[in-house]
Formats: structure tokens, C-alpha cells, sequence
């Protein structure tokens, strides 16, 4: 259910945003946190070096740090209200989460791109 309903609503959003500002030139909404955005730009880099940590490790390991400082708040503060192995895991099913997120903008982009508009 969260899969399905994070991926619908990423692919809509992608779609909206691209239509606002190509079609009906209105301001940008500032309602997603600055954090994620730069998340779900770092996620397929983070990927990539993945594949080739086996030759250069450190780009991998550089990246993923980058991630964590990137989000450092928001795991501190999942410690520190629910605590430390709340935080590890949540940590997962948040690199899910931007996952899911990006191969919506993905296909919504290519919704777009053949003429989806919202």
C-alpha cells in the first residue's frame, strides 16, 4: 500500500509541477523539504557508485555519508523520540522511500513527455 500510494503521488506531483511550469508559468511550491529534494538527486549517483565500488569504493562511501548528513535531523530526531534502532531502520525504509520516489519521476516525466498533463 505504501509503495503503491508513494509512487502515485510522486508520478502526479512530477507531472503537476512540470505542467505548472511549462503550461501555467505559476510560482514553485516550497511544501517538500530541501533535504529530500537534494536525497532523491543524490539516490541514483548513490546507486551508480554501487556498481562500482568493487574498483572505487570511496566514491560509494562519500556519497552514502553525504546522505546521512543530508538527513542527519530527521534521524536524530527518530532517535531520539523513539530510539536508536527505530532510527537504523527507518533509515532503510527511508532510502526506499526516495527509491520509489525517483523511479516516479521517472515515469511521470515520461507521462509527461507523450503528453500527460494535470
Amino acid at each position: 500500500m505504501f509503495v503503491r500510494e508513494e509512487f502515485r503521488r510522486s508520478c502526479n506531483l512530477i507531472i503537476h509541477k512540470l505542467t505548472n511550469i511549462f503550461y501555467r508559468n505559476m510560482a514553485k511550491n516550497k511544501n517538500i523539504a530541501i533535504n529530500f529534494v537534494i536525497s532523491i538527486i543524490l539516490l541514483p549517483f548513490l546507486l551508480l557508485s554501487l556498481l562500482g565500488a568493487i574498483i572505487n569504493s570511496w566514491i560509494f562511501i562519500i556519497l552514502f555519508l553525504i546522505l546521512i548528513l543530508i538527513n542527519l535531523n530527521f534521524l536524530l530526531y527518530l532517535r531520539s523520540y523513539y530510539g536508536i534502532a527505530f532510527a537504523f531502520k527507518s533509515f532503510f525504509i527511508f532510502i526506499l522511500d526516495i527509491f520509489i520516489c525517483d523511479v516516479a519521476i521517472a515515469v511521470g516525466l515520461l507521462k509527461f513527455l507523450t503528453g500527460k498533463r494535470i
